[in-house]
């Protein structure tokens, strides 16, 4: 799972190894979101521990966990908290249907550099 953002190359299990490293995230994925600018740009879409929400860890605490460990181009733009995520029978994330459910991969995350939920 590669990004292609402005011409840098950004592996989605580099990303989510950090965002893993976190005390309050138990599992997060990141996809590609279409960029007439950039080409591409980094949603993640996080899932919490029981009992935290995005009040707990703002999409600001997780770039903030972010910053440092990886360059400032790989930091996701967009930040989605959800429940759960789809599965294939062998039980890794279904990203494709992360990116297929959605019209816009925007809506329902928030913008980081925008400062806006979408």
């Amino acid at each position: 799972d590669m990004i292609k953002r402005s011409g840098e190359n950004i592996a989605a299990v580099e990303v989510e190894g950090v965002l893993a490293q976190h005390p309050d995230i138990v599992e997060a994925a990141v996809v590609p979101v279409p960029d007439k600018l950039r080409k591409e740009e980094v949603k993640v879409y996080l899932i919490l521990q029981p009992g935290k929400s995005a009040e707990d860890l703002s999409p600001a605490a997780v770039a903030a966990h972010c910053q440092g460990r990886l360059a400032p181009f790989k930091i996701p733009r967009f930040i989605a908290y959800v429940e759960e995520l789809p599965r294939t029978p062998s039980h890794k994330v279904a990203k494709a249907r992360l990116v297929e459910a959605a019209e816009d991969l925007r809506v329902g995350a928030y913008d980081r550099l925008e400062e806006v939920w979408r």
